[in-house]
């Protein structure tokens, strides 16, 4: 995962200590990797003490593997880095495909950027040896759990979603330990989502939350896997497409790991599938 896209991402919800830190991260990787805590903190006016929580802050053990995974990064993210995606009644037609390309091109790279690897093939074997797997979203999010659920039930996993969160809470009030629940939710703040996964946790079920990166939004903290997306989302851009599209790689990515574990038993279940559509048509 990317920790100079996990700053940036969260320049919004920092400090003004962690502000001053991230800014000097940006503007001087190398010194950084050079410098032990007590230097980091003199030329930053701040403290050794700050740059070991602001290291934890970003979801690692101290400032030595903060450091480790800033040296793996091999791309700078800048504000610069911002494509301008809102419309324009002046542009052509070509400019708007032009626009939407380099829009939906930085929202990939910056999706993979803040994968973890760990986090996604734990999540994986989370749902493979799941009992039963329970979707949670609604609005915008609908949509994504509509297509990951259609997709897994072509595969045969045993997945319950519906839209009306009420006839699904009969369901998820027979889950136990077996069970995963996969939340889904840009913002991390849907009461009406999250409330149903506080208890679901409560009666033993595994949380896998979807949501934008943010470490302390309710289901971040609610999640024992969580897998990111970028913040994407301003009044400016274009409504929820970004978001949308980095929902829809994740669970495909979800998708692709669970029918890759029993690739012979998916294979043919597929080509059933597609038989069996063909001949009711």
């Amino acid at each position: 995962m990317s920790v100079l896209y996990k700053i940036k991402s969260s320049m919004s919800a920092f400090t003004e200590t962690d502000r001053s830190i991230a800014e000097f991260v940006f503007a001087n990787r190398q010194v950084v990797l050079e410098s032990n805590a007590k230097e980091l903190g003199d030329m930053t006016k701040t403290s050794a003490a700050a740059w070991v929580r602001f290291s934890k802050k970003m979801g690692y053990k101290g400032l030595p593997a903060f450091k480790v995974a800033l040296a793996k990064e091999t791309q700078l993210y800048t504000n610069e880095d911002d494509i301008e995606t809102f419309l324009n009644p002046q542009d052509s037609l070509m400019g708007l495909l032009q626009k939407t390309e380099n829009m939906l091109t930085q929202n990939i790279r910056e999706t993979f950027s803040l994968l973890d690897y760990h986090a996604l093939e734990k999540a994986i074997e989370f749902i493979h040896e799941a009992r039963t797997v329970f979707l949670l979203g609604v609005g915008g999010s609908s949509i994504v759990c509509l297509d990951f659920y259609h997709k897994m039930t072509r595969i045969h996993q045993n997945i319950m979603y519906d839209r009306d969160l009420h006839t699904l809470m009969p369901r998820i009030a027979q889950l136990d330990k077996n069970d995963v629940v996969i939340v889904i939710s840009y913002n991390g703040e849907t009461e009406s989502v999250n409330s149903i996964a506080k208890v679901a946790k409560t009666m033993g079920a595994r949380i896998v939350g979807v949501t934008k990166y943010n470490l302390k939004s309710t289901l971040s903290t609610l999640s024992d896997i969580r897998l990111f997306v970028p913040v994407e989302e301003k009044e400016i851009r274009l409504g929820s497409i970004t978001s949308r599209n980095s929902l829809l790689t994740i669970t495909d990515l979800l998708y692709y790991g669970i029918a890759k574990t029993d690739f012979n038993v998916t294979k043919e279940l597929l080509v059933r599938t597609r038989q069996f559509i063909k001949e009711v048509q």
